[in-house]
């Protein structure tokens, strides 16, 4: 696939997922043409590196890359609100990873 595709971003406790607004075309395996919605969802656990980016060249085009732990690349575009996206995933990122490998407290000698 190629080129932008509008679609809804969602995130949850657990994951971040991705659906088209409208099914796009492709080829199924049978050589026949088909239709479906672009979905992906992606486990909080398998997100590397999330980048926020603004171009130089044009500030006010903004997107968010999410890279994986097994290098794949996505990149979003196109928010209501760029900046609390960009908050609300970083957020979710690190509550998961704190609620994940909790870093111990001290300890209370009795």
């Amino acid at each position: 696939m190629t080129g932008p595709v509008a679609g809804t971003l969602y995130l949850s406790t657990m994951h971040l997922a991705f659906c088209s607004d409208r099914p796009l075309s492709f080829t199924a395996p049978s050589g026949q043409e088909t239709w479906s919605y672009y979905k992906v969802m992606i486990p909080l656990a398998k997100i590397a590196n999330v980048n926020p980016v603004t171009l130089k060249e044009n500030p006010p085009e903004k997107y968010i890359q999410i890279v994986t732990v097994d290098a794949h690349e996505f990149w979003f575009m196109g928010f209501v609100s760029y900046d609390k996206a960009v908050t609300h995933l970083l957020d979710a990122i690190a509550d998961f990873a704190a609620a994940s490998h909790p870093i111990p407290g001290p300890q209370i000698n009795q």
